[in-house]
């Protein structure tokens, strides 16, 4: 009987891998110039319509040195301008998180027919599809004292006379809080479409109530969607005119009400040039805080 004997192969005889020589440079050297000539019209049209109207705009607001921006800024109409923009801003913000938190928790958790999950989908995308302008003057008829809100409120005794929702902040709320109702939604509504399920069942498992569930597993792990969608609906409230414009009939003022007015009717650019650096400090101000909160939010989750 005959046997055969293998010989141990050494490791030093065996060749290294190899891969083909164009993609080690390739990869060593950075984006080729097929890539930079892909991102050629991306980066044109950003530096074309972003970044060169915005520095037009930075730098005519420092006509003349920046006492522009002392005058602004010491003035007390524009402070109060800014501060009733904050307010309605963030009351708008807080109430449309609240109601898009509810709509999508809805959604996700009550409706269990897909059909209808995807009926109710509709409903919701379905007013951005209509122009801003529409849905404001239509708000505009149903919050008029003789609309359809007032005649529900005098049918129901809340009040003989109704209620003043036109020409104040609150109708301006109300309008915004259906504008940016759909775009809230559609982000925390992802957030639940990402959580696995089988950690509330896990909860519910352990003994955990329907609260603690919620506060201890549900919230916390939609924190990304909602503060995305918070961030989304203060961009969208601090910067609308629309909505503002048509609902308040000029009694409520914000910032790009007054910046349409320098604008447009006293052609003060200089002053309307500042107006517009100090709104796109507070929206980049919300951007930054979103994204310290989501940082920390992700370290804390990290440990």
């Amino acid at each position: 009987m005959s046997t055969s004997t293998r010989t141990p192969v050494r490791s030093a005889d065996v060749p290294p891998a190899t891969r083909p020589a164009g993609r080690r440079s390739a990869a060593g050297a950075g984006p080729s110039w097929r890539q930079w000539a892909l991102a050629a019209p991306a980066v044109l049209a950003t530096l074309l319509l972003f970044v060169a109207p915005l520095g037009q705009m930075v730098a005519a607001s420092f006509t003349g040195g920046a006492s522009a921006y002392g005058r602004v800024l010491s003035d007390g109409l524009y402070l109060e301008v800014t501060v009733t923009t904050l307010r309605v801003s963030l009351i708008a913000t807080a109430v449309t998180v609240v109601v898009g938190y509810a709509t999508a928790w809805c959604m996700a958790r009550c409706v269990r027919s897909a059909s209808v999950r995807r009926a109710l989908l509709l409903l919701l995308v379905t007013p951005l599809f209509i122009s801003a302008v529409v849905r404001s003057f239509a708000w505009l008829v149903l919050l008029g004292k003789e609309g359809l809100v007032n005649d529900v409120v005098r049918a129901l005794g809340l009040s003989r006379e109704g209620w003043s929702l036109l020409y104040n902040e609150t109708g301006v709320i109300i309008g915004l809080v259906y504008i940016l109702l759909p775009y809230t939604t559609l982000s925390i509504l992802a957030a639940f479409e990402a959580l696995d399920g089988r950690l509330e069942r896990a909860a519910a498992d352990l003994g955990a109530t329907a609260w603690r569930r919620f506060t201890s597993v549900t919230l916390p792990l939609t924190v990304p969607g909602v503060a995305s969608g918070a961030l989304m609906a203060f961009a969208m409230a601090v910067t609308g005119y629309v909505t503002p414009a048509v609902l308040s009939g000029g009694q409520v003022r914000v910032l790009s009400m007054l910046i349409y007015e320098q604008t447009l009717v006293t052609f003060d650019w200089v002053t309307a040039s500042v107006l517009a650096v100090l709104l796109l400090v507070l929206s980049l101000t919300a951007v930054v805080f979103y994204l310290r909160m989501l940082r920390r939010y992700a370290t804390e989750g990290a440990r």
